[in-house]
């Protein structure tokens, strides 16, 4: 049985790793912890979690917990996985994996140092689709690839309280959801990207884009051999 410890009371949690869990037999959710404690026990009471812990550190001392999944704000990744590899814990870090590339090389280092496994929070890669890509790609059936393009468009509201409109905590475009074209061709390519080009239009923090208040926005990524 792999026992999972959820770090931050997060919305994204439930759909994550919560009620994944509960389709297995082999996987259970047994603690979160949030540094609010009427938080930690909303979160745990609503989904009907054992334990919780209004310290990240009891989250981490506990020995009835195998697993770290690290949903905390970006700009926690990297000290609080850390922190939990060495407490013994393996981490599944919620994307975008941390600040910059010395955060998470840091975290690489850790990883390794302490022999505990160190997962970015990329679902895509273990669905089925993309062993099928890989497998289409691998049969030589594309041929040579020469210009590859990932688009994520979307429509991100406006909320002053949302870390994804907080470059301080890690939100915005590229590190909230352009993260996601940059890891797709990344991932089907096999290669590390070299950026050649870029721009973007960027606007005041707190400036509500449109009449209606939401941000339209594409992200595109481009691969060219």
């Amino acid at each position: 049985m792999l026992r999972i410890g959820i770090l931050g009371a997060a919305g994204i949690a439930p759909a994550a790793v919560i009620r994944p869990a509960r389709r297995r037999t082999v996987v259970e959710v047994v603690a979160v912890a949030s540094r609010r404690a009427a938080s930690a026990r909303q979160f745990a009471e609503s989904h009907r979690i054992d334990r919780f812990y209004s310290d990240h550190f009891a989250l981490l001392s506990d020995p009835g917990i195998d697993l770290i999944y690290n949903a905390l704000p970006p700009s926690e990744h990297a000290r609080w996985s850390i922190a939990a590899l060495k407490a013994g814990k393996h981490v599944l870090c919620e994307k975008p994996f941390a600040m910059n590339a010395d955060e998470a090389a840091q975290m690489l280092e850790a990883a390794q140092s302490t022999g505990n496994r160190l997962i970015e929070a990329f679902h895509d890669r273990y669905h089925p689709l993309s062993a099928e890509l890989d497998a289409v790609k691998a049969s030589g059936a594309l041929g040579e690839i020469l210009s590859l393009q990932a688009d994520f468009s979307t429509s991100n509201p406006f909320d002053p309280a949302s870390l994804r409109h907080d470059p301080r905590l890690g939100g915005g475009s590229l590190m909230d959801l352009g993260c996601y074209p940059v890891h797709w061709v990344r991932a089907f390519m096999n290669e590390e990207p070299k950026v050649v080009r870029a721009s973007g239009s960027l606007k005041p923090p707190g400036r509500r884009p449109g009449r209606s208040g939401g941000a339209p926005f594409s992200r595109l990524w481009s691969y060219s051999a």
